[in-house]
Parts: C-alpha cells; sequence; structure tokens
C-alpha cells in the first residue's frame, strides 16, 4: 500500500507525494487498501477518504487552509479507530452537505458531516438510531471523530462483542469455569526442549554476542540496543484479502477430519463451521494424570506441517504480503539498496497454530521470545483467524524491551500485527468466553542479522525456516 497521498497536477501531468508518511507520521497504522472512494466536498471544499480497512476517515484539503490552492494540502486522519476489514465503501452527498457511506462488512451507515453542513438531524439520536447509523464523523474540530467505541471494547454496533454468554454464568452471576486445569492454549509447536541452566553451564561463548544481553539465557537488560532499525521493530498492521486467501476456510477444512475429534476437539451438531465455534476437550489442555495434552499438541503439529492446502494458503500470505512488505520498509530505511538487491528472508514454515477455548482463567505470561532461543534480527507476525472481540483475547505487547507499557494488537480477521517479540514482551489474558480464540503466529528473520544455523544454549530448533530471496 501507498504510504503518502499522491496529487496530480491535470494542467501538467505532473505527479508528487504530499502530506506525511501515513504509518510513520501516526496518521493510519494499516498498511494496505486503507481507503477505497471518496468525495469532495463542497461545504468545506475538502476531499474525504472512506475507510475500508483502515480505521480512520482520511481529509485532504488541498489549499491548505488558505483560498488560493498554493499552499502545502494539509492531510490529515479523522477520528479514533475502528478496526475491521472491508467496513464501508462509497458514500453519497445529502442537499445539506451531509454524506453517508454503505457498509460492506461493518454493522450500520458512516455518516460524515464536513465543517458548515447543516445537520438537522445530527442532534436528534434517537431518530439516527432508527435510521441504523452507527457512526458520525464531524469534521469541525480536531477533537470530533467516530464514535467512541464501548468501554468493554466492543466496536459500534458489534452486539456480540466481548459480553460472556449467559449460558456461562451460574445464577449468582459468576463464570462458569469449564476449563479447571492445565494450560490456556493448544499449540502446534512446542519449546522441546527448553532453556536448562545445567547444560549451559560452561558453555557462556556459544550465547549471542550482543550488547545488553544479559545471562546465558539472553534476556535484554536496559542497556540493551537491537540492530534492528526502528522503522522494522516498531509495530506495524499489515491487511490481506480474505475472500482471495481464505486462511480460515483452509483451516476449518483441515480441523474437520472426523478422526481428529476424540483429541482436538470439533464443532456441535448445528454449529457454524467458524474457529469461534470450535470446542476442544478439557482433557487435551490438562497436564495433570489423565490429561492428554502432549497427544493432542503432537496430532496439531502434526497435521498443520503435512497439510498442503493450508500450508500453500500461509505460503500466499507470507509471498505476497508479508516479506514484499518487510523488503520496502528495509528499502526506506536504507537497510536494503534499492528493489533490484535481492534480500534473503528466513520465515518459520509451518506457523504456530493457537486455539485458546473458554471459559477460562489461565493466561498465557509475559514473556519475550528470546527466552526460547530467538533472535535480535526476526520479527514476529501475528493474525487472528476470527472474530477477536467474540472473546477479547487480543495479544498484548509493549512497544519497547522492559517498557512495560502493555496494550492490545487490535486486529481481525484479515490483519496481521507485527512487531519485535524475541525483546518486547507479550502475553494473551484469559478466554473467559465460551467462544475459541484461533490464531496464527510466524516469525521471519532477516539476512545480515539472523543467522539460520544458531540455536540458544539448551534448546533444540524448534521451528524451521523457508529461506527466500526476493
Amino acid at each position: 500500500g501507498a504510504d503518502r497521498v499522491l496529487r496530480v497536477h491535470v494542467a501538467t501531468n505532473q505527479l508528487e507525494e504530499v502530506g506525511p508518511h501515513m504509518e510513520d507520521g501516526g496518521l493510519e497504522r494499516v498498511h494496505q487498501n486503507k481507503w477505497q472512494n471518496g468525495f469532495f466536498s463542497k461545504v468545506d471544499r475538502c476531499v474525504y477518504a472512506i475507510p475500508l480497512n483502515g480505521d480512520r476517515l482520511l481529509r485532504i484539503d488541498s489549499a491548505g487552509g488558505g483560498e488560493d490552492g498554493g499552499a502545502e494540502p494539509i492531510v490529515e486522519t479523522l477520528g479514533p479507530s475502528t478496526v475491521g476489514v472491508e467496513k464501508w465503501e462509497g458514500a453519497v452527498i445529502a442537499a445539506n452537505g451531509v454524506a453517508y457511506s454503505c457498509p460492506n462488512n461493518y454493522k450500520g451507515l458512516l455518516k460524515i458531516v464536513p465543517a458548515g453542513a447543516v445537520d438537522g438531524r445530527s442532534t436528534d439520536k434517537a431518530q439516527e438510531e432508527e435510521s441504523g447509523i452507527e457512526n458520525t464523523v464531524e469534521s469541525n474540530s480536531a477533537s470530533a471523530g467516530l464514535d467512541t467505541p464501548s468501554a468493554n471494547g466492543d466496536e459500534p454496533g458489534n452486539t456480540a462483542g466481548r459480553e460472556k454468554d449467559a449460558e456461562n454464568h451460574s445464577p449468582n452471576g459468576e463464570t462458569k469455569i469449564k476449563y479447571q486445569h492445565g494450560i490456556p492454549t493448544l499449540r502446534s509447536a512446542t519449546h522441546r526442549v527448553r532453556y536448562s541452566a545445567k547444560k549451559a553451564k560452561g558453555r557462556e561463548k556459544d550465547k549471542p554476542q550482543i550488547e545488553g544481553i544479559s545471562g546465558i539465557k539472553g534476556d535484554a537488560d536496559e542497556t540493551f540496543e537491537s540492530k534492528l532499525p526502528m522503522a522494522i521493530r516498531g509495530e506495524h498492521y499489515l491487511t490481506y484479502n480474505t475472500k482471495d486467501i481464505d486462511m480460515h476456510g483452509a483451516l476449518v477444512q483441515l480441523l474437520g477430519d472426523p478422526e481428529l475429534e476424540s483429541i482436538l476437539g470439533g464443532w456441535s451438531d448445528g454449529a457454524e463451521r467458524r474457529m469461534e465455534n470450535f470446542t476442544i476437550p478439557p482433557q487435551s489442555l490438562n497436564h495433570r494424570k489423565g490429561g492428554q495434552v502432549a497427544e493432542a499438541q503432537d496430532a496439531l503439529s502434526h497435521r498443520i506441517s503435512t497439510d498442503e492446502v493450508f500450508l500453500d494458503t500461509f505460503d500466499r500470505i507470507v509471498m505476497e504480503v508479508v516479506l514484499p512488505w518487510l523488503k520496502k520498509r528495509l528499502i526506506e530505511c536504507g537497510s536494503v539498496g534499492s528493489d533490484t538487491v535481492e534480500t534473503t528472508f528466513y520465515y518459520q514454515r509451518p506457523p504456530t497454530l493457537r486455539l485458546q477455548p473458554g471459559p477460562s482463567r489461565a493466561v498465557v505470561k509475559p514473556h519475550c521470545d528470546s527466552i526460547y532461543g530467538h533472535q535480535d534480527g526476526e520479527l514476529n507476525f501475528w493474525l487472528p483467524l476470527m472474530n477477536n472481540d467474540l472473546t477479547g483475547t487480543y495479544l498484548w505487547a509493549e512497544s519497547m524491551p522492559n517498557k512495560g507499557d502493555y496494550h492490545p494488537l487490535k486486529v481481525q480477521y484479515g490483519e496481521i500485527a507485527a512487531f519485535h517479540g524475541s525483546y518486547c514482551r507479550h502475553y494473551v489474558p484469559a478466554n473467559e468466553t465460551s467462544r475459541t480464540r484461533a490464531s496464527l503466529d510466524f516469525r521471519v528473520g532477516i539476512q545480515g542479522l539472523f543467522d539460520p544455523d544458531w540455536s540458544m544454549i539448551g534448546t533444540r530448533a524448534d521451528h524451521n525456516r523457508r529461506k527466500v530471496t526476493l
């Protein structure tokens, strides 16, 4: 996706980029298919672009606040974030200057009120609700924008949201815990041999020689400075077309084998075959006597690593979305000279599938992946395979190593969050709903910053890597 607005001088056939860099300037977190279609408002003489995958409305004041149009255009986004893919498309302008955008995947209309438009209905909230208008963007001031999501994290119009289902509560209001014991998630990759002080003793020379890495375990201290450019290791958000790359459908097909139901689970009779409705036997998460965690993880790992449809679909996400984006960022920050310079990447294949059922009190505790042998020169990519609002189990991460400013990476199906998980701690809260959280995560190592032959003391390689040169 483009990172700046393109201005076309039709009289001279000249093209130029204007306004700030969308991601680096903090205007928009999503990288691809941010806006689609738009309109020119005769009221305030600004151009508006409709959020497709982008979180906020884009406004372009071509006159730069002046009258003659000679000033630099003002490019800005309006409203707080509204997460989701393919939300609205197109707009119709009413006689009073107010514009309405029709919902595609969203729950209601988007109403846009340019500065100076006479909106006789803007104060009649009951009338708006009756008409199905879920969001209003007013451009009269910098503080106005999309209606703020409710306190429980639901998006406007999403009535399911993170509300706990009534059947999961006892008469006194307490949550009925189905998964009483064991691990929070069933995953397709395990750390077969973890860090061992006994195995590492006397072999300190084998640890990664990176300044700021304390001890043999490889966790970062306050002096640590990553060799990854900041433009790479900051948080980034990508999108892909779920109709073209149907990762959810490939996973549903993979898990639909009746032979797997006794150990991995399945869908109850009459339930729609979506991952949020997938149920897992409690014993497959129970590591106590009588549990079958090891057997379930082995079965899931084997199926993920041998299903060609699933792997081919995953490869498309990596090859068509992730790696082209990553190389573009490397070029922009000067780490790669140009698009013609070959760059080698090492991506985890197969990815790790994580299934987190509920209701449960189990959490994935804060950790950084370096303690499991992951290197500084690789990035984490995390993508949900269902509507995360149904469980509220977003991945939470800190923005910099040891900063502790944990915040949710609010991505939905069709979106990918990238972050430096080797040294930025991250965790997942308990799933208190009856739905299941399904997500994929994987890592990509970058040539010159990642050593494919190195492994941390006391561990054995846990993830296979595929080498790709672009």
